[in-house]
Order: C-alpha cells, then structure tokens, then sequence
C-alpha cells in the first residue's frame, strides 16, 4: 500500500512539473491577452472553478456545456473605459478517467463579446470602434491527481494541472498569445455530502502590457464549499478566488482580483444541472462586474461522496442496493445468497444449493447441463432430452430404460438387437437374419408349395393367367395370389414391386400400357386379400426384359409372367 502511495504521489508530481512551462516572457505592445479569466474546472465533482480531490473511477467518462455571462470583464475605473463591456461564453467539454487517480478532461470556449475595439484607442482615434463578434477561444486540456481522499473520504490532496493553448481567433480579448499553464495543488476535506477545498496555484503565461499595465505571471488563492441540501441529490456550492501578480504581489489595483460566486446543483443519475451567479469584488481586468453561470453535463458513473444512505450496512449505498433492506453481496447487487453462486437468492431456483446460473442457480453434479432436480442420472452425464442420463449404444434409447444399453436396438424391442425387425430379440430368435413368428421362435411359418422366399424375390412356382390382351386374372390363378399375400401377411417387413412383363408380339406401346395393368391388377387382388397397398408397387415393363427366346411359343409363353421383386422393408418396420 506505502508502494502504491509513494508511485501515485510520484507520478502526479512528476506529470504537473513536466507540464509547468518555464517562468519566464517576454513584454510586448500587442495586448493579446485572455480577459476570460473564469475558468470551470471539466473535472466531475469539482465547484465551479475550485479543484478538489474527486475522482472518477478508470475509463469513466463525461461531457458536458458551460453557459456563462461576463458583466464588464475589462475596465479602467479612473477613466470610465470599457474596452470589453460583454462576454457570453459556451464551452463545450469531456473527460476521462484513468486508473482511479487521473482524469483528463478538454474544454473548448466560444466566445461573443462586445464593447471598445482598443486597437483604435492606441492609435490615437477619439471615436472608438466597438469590439464585437464571435471568436473561438483557447483550448483547455485539464489534468488532475488524486493523491489521496477525494469522493467522501475525508482529507484530500491533488494536484491538478491546465494547459491553454492559443487556438483563440480575433482580436477580442479571448485568448493567450502563448501556452498558458495554471498549476495548483489540492487539498480538501469531504463527507456525508458536505466538501470544503482549498486550491493554492500558479499561472505561467506571456508578460503582456495592457494599456499601461502590465500583465504576467499570476499566484492563486481559491478556496470552495458544498452543503448538502438534499444528500446526493441537490447542494448549495459557493466558491472564492482570488488572484495578484506573483511577480510583484499586490502593486497594481489591477492586478488584484477576488471573484465571489453561489449557487445551487442537482445531481440525478449521472446528469449533473447547475445555476450560479456572482461578481468581481476588485477592479484586476478579467473580473467582471457580475456573472452568471449554468452547466448541464453527463458522467457515466455518478460520483459517490460519502452521503448515500445503507440501510442495510451491506456497504452498497441504497440507491445502488436492488435490495437496500437485506444484506448482500456486491455479485448480487445487495441481495441475500445464501447459497453463495452470485444469483440472488429471489432468482436462485435452489438458493441452498450453488449452481451455474444457466441453470438456475441450482448444482449439476455431473456437469451435462442438466439441474441434479431434473436428471434422472444425476452423477452420469447424459443428454438433456434424456433427462439426464445417457445413451451409450446410440440407438435413441436412454441407458436407464434400455435392456441393452451397450448395443443398439429399436424401441419396440426395448432397445436390445432386432436384426429382422420381427419383435423378437436376437437373443431368443433362432432365424435372428429372417423376419418370423413368435410362435416358431423368430423363423418364419413354412410357405405354401407354390412360393417360395429368397433374399431378392418371391419366387412363384406356377404362372399367373390372364384373359388374351386384357388385365383380368383368370380364377385358375386365384390360389397361387392367395399364396403370396399369405407370404406377405406372414412377413409384414417386406414391401414388393409387383412387375408385369409381356412377349413381343403386337405393338410396343400397348404390349407396356398392358403390363402395367395387369400389375396393377394384381396389386389389387392382394390389397383385397389384406396386404397393406403401401408394400405394393406396381411396375409394367411390356416386353422390355424377356427372360426366353420370343421366337418361339414355349419362350414368348414364359415371357408372358408376373414377378414379385423384394425393394426393401415396409414403411414403419
């Protein structure tokens, strides 16, 4: 901790002497010289133009807009002269924060102004024209370190550093000729809402003669407080600045300033809105005769300044608490977890048992994405349409209710080997390649005489007849159909293609409308006879596969055939 204190101090140091330029001008006639000498700090937490020891937290950021008014900023009491009568300022701004102990912030200004153009006093004119218009102002890049405190935790030390380069464009009294660097360090106390800052500072710039005067080089003396009206939400701010000639301390009325200002600001949610008002005291040019101030910014994270109530004293302020009444960690936003896995426990589907919060909050013993609560085999990992538990053969039956969980088998033999598909396991079927019968433990039932089953057909040993060029089957052949559905009833696994072939005599075109006719012909004998229509497909081939010589009466006669070829198994089996 001493490491960490003694690097930050270090650091900060270093970082405002690198950036402190060298105390040393040049006098020049050209009174290019910056009047604007209110300078609101970018910083988050700061008062008006007052450094204190806030920070922001690392990368959180803010923009925001000054609005202000200044009332004769540049006079010569003796003489009556108002070489700039107005300003109306708006100055746009940003910062960062780094580390928890840095922020650096840019504002830009731009400047309407009016009043005497100065440049025709000098050179003699009796009539002045009239300083007018708009002008860009010098940029500001803002440093500040936090040493220490800062944020409601009581004594602060910083050292906050600004640069102003001279980007202002005109005559108007609105910028620097040179860098500028306004370095000033920190101390302050802040608690429960209320802040008290002290700022004693520096300012490098150009000696520049003013109309007689000579202005340089600045030693600053700021001082500022917050009251909290409504803690964490509507305060009372006052500030006081004074400035002399750090050259030659209290010579001239004009170097001399004392800037007094108030007013009130509401902080809700990040959004930040300040009103505020003042004057000049002391007649040193750049202290006007009265201002007014409104700011609107945005911090991404609002700063905590040590008056937000914990009713719970869980350490997490209420307003941050999702549950400002019961203790609980910061994983949970303030909210009790007994069980200690970062899901509160209002949303823990098993509060007194840590779990991944993709599951509720609630254990997984075996790690397969399924709550212990709701698998079935809660210490072997499974799959979550099991409910839990695993399908070692694959077969889309899980292991608890598979007889054979190490070999694949359907859901109708419970999982275990079925080969033929007939209902009876492997194990117990003694035809385990053939689809059979209980009843003739898993052979089939012997076939008719007339037919006869091999791994390709059903094999008919007689011809099926039909009238000359017609698709009607004549009776004779009724009883060798009648042998087929009852091969195809005996083995509902089977589907067939019932193909009808012709001989080559006659025309091509009809020998094929014929035979497929007489196919499906006797599709729908066999579909009368029980056989499901879905294992039968009809296929006419006319006389495109003779298996004899059409030469001859015997060949064409053996041509003339319907055969019933094997194509795989039936739907659903």
């Amino acid at each position: 901790m001493a490491q960490y204190f003694k690097a930050k101090v270090s650091w900060v140091v270093l970082l405002a002497v690198s950036l402190f330029p060298p105390l040393m001008a040049v006098a020049e006639d050209n009174p290019r010289v910056n009047v604007n000498l209110f300078r609101p700090s970018p910083h988050p937490g700061d008062l008006l133009g007052i450094y204190t020891a806030n920070e922001p937290e690392h990368l959180d950021w803010g923009v925001g807009a000054w609005l202000y008014y200044n009332h004769r900023p540049l006079r010569f009491v003796n003489d009556g002269s108002e070489i700039v009568s107005y300003q109306g300022v708006a100055e746009i701004y940003g910062t960062l924060g780094l580390f928890d102990f840095l922020d650096v912030g840019l504002s830009i200004p731009l400047v309407m102004a009016g009043g005497d153009d100065p440049f025709d006093a000098l050179r003699g004119n009796r009539w002045p024209s009239q300083v007018s218009g708009f002008s860009l102002g010098d940029i500001r890049l803002g440093i500040k370190g936090t040493i220490l405190g800062g944020n409601g935790k009581g004594f602060g030390l910083a050292i906050a550093e600004d640069l102003s380069f001279p980007t202002a464009t005109g005559h108007n009294f609105a910028g620097d000729e040179l860098v500028t660097s306004t370095t000033n360090v920190v101390l302050d106390f802040s608690m429960k809402g209320w802040q008290a800052a002290i700022n004693l500072g520096v300012r490098a710039r150009k000696e520049v003669q003013l109309f007689g005067n000579t202005a340089d080089h600045q030693l600053l003396i700021g001082a500022g407080v917050s009251v909290p009206i409504i803690c964490g939400f509507l305060e009372g701010v006052g500030t006081l600045e004074s400035r002399t000639s750090l050259l030659d301390p209290f010579a001239s009325k004009y170097d001399n300033a004392l800037d007094l200002m108030g007013g009130l600001r509401l902080n809700w949610n990040g959004l930040t809105l300040l009103a505020a008002a003042g004057g000049g005291a002391l007649e040193e040019y750049g202290s006007p005769a009265w201002r007014v101030a409104v700011n609107v910014g945005y911090q991404s994270a609002p700063q905590e300044k040590g008056c937000i109530k914990d009713s719970d004293t869980d350490g997490i302020p209420d307003p941050d608490d999702a549950c400002p009444t019961e203790p609980g960690p910061n994983a949970t936003l303030g909210c009790p977890d007994r069980d200690g896995d970062g899901i509160q426990d209002a949303e823990d589907q098993c509060p007194d048992a840590a779990g991944p919060k993709d599951l509720g909050g609630c254990p997984d013993r075996d790690k397969d994405g399924v709550p212990d609560k709701t698998d079935a085999c809660p210490d072997t990992a499974g799959l979550s349409k099991f409910n839990g538990c695993p399908d070692t053969d694959k077969d889309g039956i899980p292991d608890n209710t598979d007889a054979c969980p190490t070999e694949a088998g359907p859901a109708r033999a419970k999982g275990c080997p079925d080969q033929d598909g007939d209902g009876i396991l492997d194990k117990d079927d003694k035809c385990p390649d053939v689809y059979g019968k209980k009843e003739f433990q898993g052979c089939p039932p012997p076939t008719p005489k007339t037919v006869r089953v091999t791994k390709e057909k059903i094999e008919i040993l007689q011809q099926v007849f039909f009238e000359t060029n017609k698709a009607i089957i004549r009776p004779e052949s009724f009883q060798i159909l009648n042998d087929v559905a009852q091969v195809l009833k005996d083995n509902p696994n089977l589907r067939v293609r019932v193909e009808g072939h012709t001989d080559n005599v006659g025309n091509d075109r009809k020998n094929l409308v014929l035979s497929q006719k007489r196919a499906e012909a006797v599709r729908d004998y066999l579909v009368k006879q029980g056989v499901a229509p879905d294992r039968l497909v009809p296929q006419g081939y006319g006389e495109t596969r003779p298996i004899a010589d059409n030469k001859t009466k015997g060949g064409r006669a053996k041509n003339r055939r319907v055969e019933f070829v094997i194509i795989g198994n039936a739907p659903n089996n």
